[in-house]
């Protein structure tokens, strides 16, 4: 009788256990119907559930990790690995997806994944709002949305580093379009908060005169990120003169399309 092919994952969410435990749920549905043994890990703001144990790690043939914050893989050395955010496992079908995947490896069907940062712009950090008075408070908006979704410490210093930029220069751009941006010690890690408001937000200055419909509202953790600052700018900016983009990110309903299609140009 042939053993039961076991496999191991993580899943991990930083703001949100229930996405943590949806992901941990379908990819062990996934793996019972495939007849796999599957152990999984779950990491979210209140602490890890169900460590992994070396002998288990050691026993299984592939590890997924589904997580939408840095996983570190070291202690999977040696093992084949299948990377995905969050998303890619919330349904029994993009669970089954990664399973098959993974499974794919023990049989050396498809090569290994290499390690992968988290995207930039999560779903959860997508938001449809109206109504906004003017720019400080949408700022304000965007301030308090960072620190629950926790990206930073303190709202208040974050919008100040926002009202900083403005100050030395407007981030208003054209058709609608903004992209505030606030370097700031608060700032846990490099991040990306995406604000529409159809109705669109006055007292903006923008280089055609018109409100601003949507955000893109950048945040850098103070000291050596730089280079992160400078390379979320200026692929908003390039992605920004592309028409299409332009289109989707002001029509679509749904905000996992609007992260995919911020997420492809930052890539």
């Amino acid at each position: 009788m042939a053993h039961q092919k076991k496999i191991v994952a993580v899943t991990g969410h930083p703001t949100g256990a229930v996405h943590a435990l949806m992901a941990k749920e379908a990819l062990e549905h996934a793996a019972s119907e495939r007849g796999v043994d599957i152990r999984v890990e779950t990491r979210a703001p209140g602490g890890v559930l169900g460590t992994l144990m070396p002998a288990e790690i050691d026993e299984a043939a592939a590890v997924i990790i589904a997580s939408d914050e840095h996983i570190d893989t070291s202690r999977f050395s040696g093992k084949p690995l299948v990377f995905s955010g969050i998303a890619g496992a919330l349904s029994f079908r993009s669970a089954g997806e990664l399973v098959d995947r993974a499974l794919g490896l023990t049989d050396g069907a498809v090569e290994a994944d290499s390690p992968r940062e988290p995207d930039f712009v999560s779903e959860s950090s997508i938001f449809f709002a109206e109504g906004f008075s003017d720019r400080d408070e949408l700022l304000d908006f965007v301030s308090r949305s960072a620190v629950m979704l926790g990206y930073a410490d303190d709202a208040a210093q974050l919008k100040a580093a926002f009202l900083k930029r403005e100050a030395e220069g407007a981030t208003g751009m054209l058709e609608g379009f903004a992209i505030p941006h606030a370097k700031s010690p608060t700032v846990r890690r490099a991040s990306v908060i995406v604000v529409r408001d159809d109705d669109g937000v006055e007292g903006w200055e923008t280089m055609d005169g018109r409100p601003v419909t949507v955000a893109i509202a950048l945040l850098i953790p103070e000291g050596g990120e730089g280079s992160v600052h400078l390379k979320l700018l200026s692929r908003i900016a390039e992605a920004l003169m592309d028409e299409d983009f332009r289109s989707e990110v002001k029509q679509a309903s749904d905000p996992a399309a609007i992260a995919a299609a911020i997420n492809a140009r930052l890539s």
